[in-house]
């Protein structure tokens, strides 16, 4: 299954659910928990998709096949809509000589395997005890797209936005 595969379920899922009268058949749930954990195990937020797929036994309805079918696609949308940016994150320095509580995060931008561009990201030293901060770093990113700094830049990163 592909990521185009896996939108176009997606996207067939959330208009059976606009449309949905009656009980929730066997295909359109097989189908939401399928794409779910394809999602799940690709999304830059797994969590998201985790909490919005419900549990094979769960009571089945319409209005859960269209927010789990909005998850998918949330947590699987490209930054702006266009490219397919990936943002790869790693601890660059814990110490910022700056005098400030931060930490230092090296971040890469890939389109499928080319190299876009690197940045240094700081974060508070209080957010950067999160267990996923690298993830959230990314995440932060991506919904963040447009204030990035060019090749070199840096940016200072708060995740309050950005649940754990």
């Amino acid at each position: 299954m592909t990521l185009e595969d896996v939108r176009s379920i997606a996207e067939l899922l959330v208009a059976r659910a606009a449309n949905g009268t009656g009980p929730v058949d066997d295909a359109t749930w097989d189908d939401l928990r399928r794409v779910g954990d394809w999602a799940k195990a690709r999304a830059i937020a797994p969590r998201l998709v985790e909490l919005a797929i419900p549990s094979r036994n769960d009571e089945r309805s319409w209005p859960k096949v269209m927010h789990g079918a909005y998850s998918i696609l949330s947590a699987l949308r490209p930054s702006d809509g266009a490219s397919e940016d990936r943002f790869s994150v790693g601890l660059l320095n814990e110490n910022d000589s700056s005098g400030f509580d931060l930490r230092i995060y090296e971040i890469e931008v890939r389109n499928a395997d080319r190299l876009v561009r690197t940045f240094t990201g700081k974060v508070s030293k209080s957010q950067a005890t999160r267990p996923e901060v690298e993830r959230n770093i990314a995440r932060w990113c991506e919904l963040n797209a447009e204030k990035l700094p060019n090749d070199g830049g840096t940016i200072t990163i708060d995740l309050a936005s950005i649940s754990i």
